[in-house]
């Protein structure tokens, strides 16, 4: 398992951990489920279902430190070059920080994301790739870095914490 299969892991585990402290029924998703349809947990409470793709804090480049809580990766297009998360069939996304889980609808998040990203500039660099389309070499996928507090200011967001 690579280091970021290992974060992600270590940031689904968390949240799951939350949920059900919080009373929640959790259903963790099959490797069908998670890598197709984009989502990690069925979570249940009082409301209907909802599916929820957890979202690890990332390093900007891997040459970085430490992962940046500032900034986020989104998928539009996975490894393969298929429908990223973005597109999946979560209901939720929620975003690791440093203390709390950051939720938003993915649905209110694709459609901020086609309007804030640049999709007709594509980009070879990390360090460019902020509101732009980057595609790491040799793969498919298509990928862009979105501010978090932009994000915070300018759709529903809910703070999940402990």
């Amino acid at each position: 398992m690579d280091n970021s299969a290992k974060t992600g892991s270590v940031a689904e585990r968390k949240f799951e951990k939350i949920c059900k402290k919080r009373g929640y029924k959790v259903t963790k998703a099959n490797d069908d489920q998670n890598m197709h349809e984009h989502w990690d947990y069925k979570v249940e409470k009082n409301k209907g279902p909802k599916l929820v793709d957890v979202k690890a804090a990332k390093k900007i480049s891997r040459g970085d430190k430490d992962v940046s809580y500032d900034w986020t990766w989104v998928e539009i297009k996975n490894v393969h070059g298929n429908a990223g998360w973005l597109k999946g069939k979560a209901d939720c996304i929620a975003f690791g920080q440093k203390d709390h889980f950051l939720i938003v609808q993915r649905e209110e998040l694709r459609v901020w994301c086609k309007e804030k990203i640049n999709l007709k500039k594509k980009v070879s660099n990390t360090k460019d790739a902020k509101y732009n389309l980057y595609s790491r070499k040799g793969r498919k996928d298509l990928l862009s870095l979105i501010s978090i507090e932009e994000m915070r200011k300018e759709i529903k967001c809910w703070e999940f914490k402990a």
